[in-house]
């Protein structure tokens, strides 16, 4: 569980079907992790919000050149 501000939300489309993928930055005290969907992409490009605070809940994945991530998390927003 990490709770921090989502910096980055995007939609991008990836491999030889041109398939739509969504991409998140979360920044906390510690760093940044990326967060990535694969399904339902409109649904939480229009839930979530740039500079909003989150809890994210899920399995932390090292990828290439150390950025770490996490697939389809869980989001809920953070209470100020």
């Amino acid at each position: 569980t990490l709770c921090g501000e989502l910096v980055h939300l995007a939609e991008r489309h990836v491999g030889r079907s041109q398939r739509r993928i969504l991409e998140g930055v979360l920044r906390d005290d510690s760093g940044l992790i990326a967060l990535t969907w694969f399904n339902q992409i409109s649904y939480f490009r229009t839930r979530f919000r740039t500079g909003e605070r989150y809890f994210a809940f899920g399995k932390v994945e090292p990828v290439v050149a150390g950025q770490k991530r996490i697939v389809h998390p869980e989001m809920q927003a953070a209470a100020e």
